[in-house]
């Protein structure tokens, strides 16, 4: 009987400590990229700080701009990231505008014109391409985009 009552209690813990396992993974960490919007006195962003943040493969976000100054401006925008770790890899949309890679986002866009009071919000998303996924494992990346307005 006690050899029966041994055997079962040795089951009954091997069992408990298999499925208390933690399942493996992939190996692979995948990408982290966050954006944020680092307007000029002339106008304000919302939401302030980090509007879209990637992890893994994809995101999408909107910063909306307004102009608080009494005149119209120009606005363009560049990105400023803190690595060119994915400058290649990363393609970004603004609005309608074809994707570029975020290499190209480091030169300035072509500007819209605000009117003084007037608002506007910029749909923002950004991907890396399924093929990528091994060159882009573990890169963490902050993207400023930072904003100019010419009056």
């Amino acid at each position: 009987m006690r050899f029966i009552g041994l055997a079962v209690g040795l089951l009954l813990a091997l069992g408990a400590v298999l499925s208390w396992r933690i399942p493996a993974g992939n190996g692979a960490v995948g990408a982290v990229v966050r954006f944020e919007a680092a307007p000029p006195g002339e106008l304000t962003v919302a939401p302030a700080g980090t509007f879209l943040t990637l992890r893994g493969s994809s995101g999408r976000g909107t910063l909306a701009l307004r102009n608080v100054a009494g005149k119209r401006v120009s606005v363009a925008l560049r990105a400023r990231p803190s690595s060119r770790a994915l400058d290649r890899l990363l393609r970004v949309r603004i609005g309608g505008h074809r994707p570029r890679s975020l290499r190209q986002l480091r030169r300035w866009t072509r500007a819209i014109v605000l009117q003084p009071g007037q608002g506007s919000h910029l749909r923002v998303r950004a991907w890396l391409p399924a093929r990528v996924g091994q060159w882009a494992a573990g890169a963490l990346v902050d993207v400023t985009f930072e904003l100019r307005a010419d009056g």
